[in-house]
């Protein structure tokens, strides 16, 4: 059986493989050398790549994307049609939260966030969430875009019928641009 610790962060291997992949190409472009298991070296380049993670340690941010056809993404239906994924659901820490997708179909992908759960005892209020929204996540053409937003567990005007919360929308042109 996991340490209970342990399972608080159960997915958090993949954000990691991909992250440390990631940077293999701009460690040898700038000259450097880089040691990883060979076992853990792939190519895990995805059209787009969304990442969460927050300030408050006993908080759960729910990462939401929803692609062009329509279907959300979230935490209980982690996998769509169209081959979208998103992470395991860190319900503590600081996150992270990951959607990929490696063949995204053309269209607008909305990202949202659900406050579900704050860290009641943090004398510093709610916290931030950073979103990193990636296009060409592995290649050269690769771009990040960067969104800090506050994070809000109330009920409010900012957020739709479901209680998420609008912070990025990223299009995908046809032919994948």
């Amino acid at each position: 059986m996991l340490d209970p610790a342990i399972r608080d962060f159960d997915g958090i291997e993949t954000v990691a493989l991909m992250e440390a992949n990631g940077l293999i190409p701009a460690i040898e472009a700038a000259g450097g050398n880089w040691k990883l298991d060979p076992r853990l070296v792939a190519l895990l380049d995805t059209d787009i790549r969304i990442v969460i993670e927050w300030t408050n340690d006993d908080a759960d941010i729910d990462l939401w994307v929803i692609e062009p056809n329509g279907e959300k993404v979230f935490y209980s239906y982690q996998t769509s049609s169209s081959g979208g994924h998103i992470t395991n659901d860190m319900t503590d820490g600081y996150g992270p939260e990951e959607y990929a997708i490696r063949k995204a179909p053309a269209g607008e992908y909305t990202v949202r966030i659900n406050g579900f759960d704050a860290d009641r005892i943090n004398p510093n209020g709610n916290g931030r969430v950073m979103l990193r929204m990636i296009r060409d996540f592995g290649r050269p053409s690769m771009k990040e875009t960067l969104v800090d937003a506050d994070i809000a567990f109330e009920k409010g005007s900012d957020r739709d019928a479901e209680g998420g919360r609008l912070i990025g929308r990223l299009t995908v042109a046809p032919g994948g641009k």
